[in-house]
């Protein structure tokens, strides 16, 4: 039973967008540098995840990705079977007795680690590690994305920073 690096890295955005408590969406580059892997690679895991149902996109200037779920409803086995397609196991390779038995015994370990993770969601794993949420949830400034190379659009940081100064306003 083999589960990819691709797992990790939707778990790792996942608790990203659960951690955006303010519930403006999250670009793929912006979850790109805060989850340090290429953004290819997270629209990649995204499209898997929203395939699923697990994150919604939203279109336009502001626009981005964000949990289509709470993130109570979102379990790792939902992860795991949006990003690897379930649990796979080897090939058998006959039709004896023997094949036949080692093929339940897997298929029902396989379907037990499935369960397990069924029982862990996304609100259990930031809840067991109080300090995730400030490990992840990096406050990224424009400034800053500009001297790595990461340049938003004006029109989104306009949109980012009329959505704070309104938040002001209205409490």
């Amino acid at each position: 039973m083999r589960i990819s690096s691709m797992s990790f890295h939707a778990l790792h955005l996942l608790l990203q967008l659960a951690c955006q408590s303010d519930g403006t969406p999250l670009s793929a580059s912006e979850l790109a540098a805060s989850c340090g892997i290429s953004e290819h690679f997270i629209q990649k895991i995204l499209r898997c995840l929203q395939s699923r149902g697990i994150v919604r996109s939203i279109r336009g200037i502001a626009g981005g990705h964000m949990l289509a779920r709470t993130p109570g409803a979102i379990s790792l086995a939902d992860i795991i079977l949006a990003v690897e397609g379930g649990i796979s196991l080897p090939e058998t390779g006959g039709t004896s007795c023997s094949t036949d038995v080692i093929s339940n015994v897997w298929s029902l370990a396989s379907q037990r680690v499935l369960e397990e993770l069924g029982t862990i969601n996304l609100t259990t794993v930031l809840e067991r590690h109080k300090n995730i949420p400030k490990n992840l949830k990096k406050t990224v400034s424009p400034l800053k994305n500009a001297a790595e190379g990461h340049h938003p659009s004006l029109a989104r940081l306009r949109c980012k920073m009329s959505r704070r100064s309104s938040r002001h306003v209205l409490s």
